[in-house]
Formats: C-alpha cells, structure tokens, sequence
C-alpha cells in the first residue's frame, strides 16, 4: 500500500558478475558462483609453519597495582570520560561527574 502511494520502487535484485565479469542471471549460476567463491575461501592448504603455544611464557605474578584508589587517579578518570553519552548502569552522567564540586 505504502508503495502504491508514494511510487517507490526497490530493486531487490543485486547484479553478480563471475570473474570475467559476465553478469549471472539465474539463480542457479549465482548460487554455482558462491559455492566456488567459498570452497575456494574456506578450503585452503594446511600452513607449513605454525605458532607454538607451548613454548609460550606465562608470567606467575602480573604487575597489579591494589593499593587504594586516590584522588588523583579518579580525577584523572573522570576527566577522561566523555560527555554526551549514555550513562551506565548507575545512571550518572559524565556531565554529572565533572560538574560535582563536593567530595564525601
């Protein structure tokens, strides 16, 4: 109804070339061409080198700061947050967080 009205066509139809750049028809050439276009994506050759992850180092302890939060530190936070977002799930907005002039 909606196209009846205001005369919008839309071409559902999109043009598939095959490598020579002959447009495909039907739908039977352009489903062949995708069957060609994946088996040869997806069916490669076995790489003849390969990474080895169990030669790979883990370190036992991480460099983890769990000192206390500072003031300075979640000023810098705050300041880096950008304005005109969403909030989060505490419904503070970063124009909110900057704009607080008290501290608890």
């Amino acid at each position: 109804m909606v196209r009846d009205l205001t005369g919008a066509r839309s071409n559902s139809t999109v043009t598939i070339k095959d490598k020579n750049g002959t447009v495909l028809l039907t739908h039977e050439e352009q489903n062949a061409l995708w069957t060609e276009h994946f088996k040869e994506v997806l069916n490669q050759i076995e790489p003849l080198i390969t990474f080895a992850f169990d030669t790979l180092s883990i370190p036992k302890d991480l460099p983890v700061n769990m000192a206390d939060i500072t003031e300075e530190e979640t000023d810098r936070a705050i300041k880096a947050v950008e304005n005109n977002k969403a909030a989060g799930l505490d419904e503070i907005s970063a124009e909110l967080l900057k704009h607080q002039t008290w501290r608890p």
